[in-house]
């Protein structure tokens, strides 16, 4: 059962975790981050029930969205770290796959939020309910989608392209389906609006047409594809269970070349910094040269990338800290002691760390060089907080949205220095 979240109880709960601070860890030691040439941008505090905790973050675009174990998602501008909403999408133990935003034209889509049992399409900007369906196939991981379809991946070794709405029918209809081979539990990538890559469980990857299903060419990697697929220009990176992450040529479907790991790869590879970064379980991260394939260097305790710096690269260890890493050759530069920290959120377009906390603390540290947050552009930012890009303020479309959160755009989800508006 989905309920909207009551902006009156969120003001109270964050009221009364002001007078009485949750028992926790500290996210970091700022004399640690000041030394990694970093400052504290801004800092939220998500209002969750009690016994509620932070389970996963991600970053889409130009938002941050970060799930609770209670099935709730929460809605944050990565620009100053305001909440635009919070949503309570499914019950505690259902999973919640990675959120993804409708490609459209105007750069307004709705927001799409996967579950095991329906597909939730919210409005991005305010946070209402636009639609919720449920497909006649079980979901089985994050979908991807573009104005009225949704291509998503099923345990019944098949995918699909869903019509969303349709002229001659009340509910989603299905555009077409295709056997995969296996179960689809990676994330499909859309190259443009027309060309879509898949994988699935059975070792295929999928290179077509989106319109019509039509093949351009598939791939057999020999082993299970459960991790993401990475994209560049030229090539797809798949990570394969038979311990080899495969570079294939997007135009001829051939391999360039197969990187060799001592263990199953279960995990998506990341680009950043014109290297690759594949998470092997208990040999690390290793940082391969994406025209060679070979290994530059191998980060043993590396646990996931974090972000790309002109000074290193930060990533997430397996004893929960974060370290800065000198790109070239993955010497540690510096380490980072992280409390209560969840995975970090992965931000491969630029240098800022994001640290989500399991009591609901989120914060956003920027290189020391970046201009402090002011309360003028946060003020700004508030009046435009429900708004698509486009629309003015008083725009009569969004003024009954702006006014049910009036009482939660009051609370300063920002750091001290922003409060000060010095």
């Amino acid at each position: 059962m989905m309920r909207r979240l009551s902006l009156v109880l969120l003001v109270s709960v964050t009221a009364v975790a002001a007078a009485k601070p949750p028992v926790a860890r500290p996210l970091y030691v700022t004399a640690q981050v000041e030394a990694a040439g970093l400052i504290r941008y801004w800092e939220a505090n998500l209002p969750l029930a009690k016994g509620d905790a932070l389970s996963q973050a991600h970053l889409v675009d130009d938002v941050l969205y970060v799930v609770a174990d209670s099935g709730t998602v929460f809605a944050l501008t990565t620009a100053e770290g305001l909440i635009r909403w919070g949503e309570k999408v499914t019950e505690r133990d259902y999973v919640v796959f990675r959120p993804t935003h409708v490609r459209q034209a105007n750069g307004k889509g709705p927001l799409v939020i996967p579950t095991t049992t329906a597909v939730f399409v919210y409005d991005r900007f305010s946070g209402d309910l636009i639609q919720r369906f449920t497909p006649e196939f079980p979901i089985s991981g994050p979908v991807e989608a573009i104005d009225n379809v949704v291509y998503m991946g099923s345990s019944d070794a098949r995918f699909y392209s869903v019509f969303r709405t349709h002229p001659q029918a009340c509910r989603p209809v299905k555009n077409w389906e295709v056997l995969a081979g296996g179960p689809v539990t990676a994330s499909p990538v859309l190259l443009g609006p027309e060309l879509l890559l898949f994988a699935s469980q059975g070792g295929n990857v999928f290179f077509c047409r989106g319109e019509d299903k039509s093949l351009i060419w598939s791939y057999d990697v020999g082993g299970a594809v459960m991790g993401d697929l990475a994209v560049d220009d030229t090539a797809v990176y798949v990570p394969s269970t038979n311990r080899s992450l495969y570079k294939i040529d997007l135009a001829t479907g051939k391999p360039a070349w197969r990187c060799r790991m001592p263990r199953p790869l279960y995990e998506g590879p990341v680009l950043a910094g014109q290297t690759v970064f594949q998470y092997c379980d208990a040999n690390g991260i290793s940082a391969i040269d994406p025209t060679t394939g070979n290994e530059r260097w191998r980060m043993e305790q590396g646990r996931a990338f974090v972000s790309h710096t002109p000074g290193g690269d930060f990533m997430f260890t397996s004893r929960r800290s974060l370290q800065r890493v000198d790109h070239a050759t993955g010497e540690v530069q510096l380490t980072l002691d992280l409390g209560d920290v969840i995975t970090p959120v992965r931000n491969t377009r630029g240098a800022t760390v994001y640290l989500a906390g399991k009591n609901g603390r989120v914060v956003c540290l920027q290189p020391a060089d970046v201009p402090y947050l002011h309360r003028q552009q946060v003020n700004a930012a508030r009046a435009r907080l429900h708004l698509p890009p486009t629309a003015e303020p008083g725009n009569a479309n969004v003024k009954k949205s702006a006014k049910k959160r009036k009482s939660q755009d009051k609370d300063p989800f920002r750091s001290s220095r922003d409060r000060s508006g010095g």
